[in-house]
């Protein structure tokens, strides 16, 4: 008998994907030059977040379902609020400015 979906997803799915939940933030980078950063609002049933999430292209938010393989980096709240003050920054250089923030708040 073949496993389950859920088993199949867990085996792809990263720890710190599968632990996101209510509050977490994280980052989904499509395509260079494009960066989209997000907050897990809740859980839903097999990987499933409702989450809003942002980007230049759309700064005000857009609530949505994502399924925690969809997402690429997490992010700490401070980076998160920092790529909010950047305007939600796309560009490679902005964004490692973002992620550099993590070594900045552990040093």
């Amino acid at each position: 008998m073949p496993p389950s979906i859920e088993k199949w997803n867990e085996g792809r799915t990263e720890r710190w994907q599968q632990s996101l939940g209510a509050g977490s933030f994280f980052c989904i980078v499509p395509e260079p030059g494009v960066v989209i950063y997000g907050e897990v609002l809740g859980r839903r049933p097999q990987g499933v977040r409702r989450v809003m999430t942002y980007a230049q292209e759309f700064p005000e938010g857009d609530e949505d379902l994502i399924h925690v393989q969809a997402t690429d980096l997490p992010l700490t709240r401070r980076q998160f609020e920092l790529a909010r003050e950047l305007g939600w920054p796309g560009s490679q250089r902005m964004f490692q400015l973002v992620m550099s923030m993590q070594r900045v708040a552990s040093a």
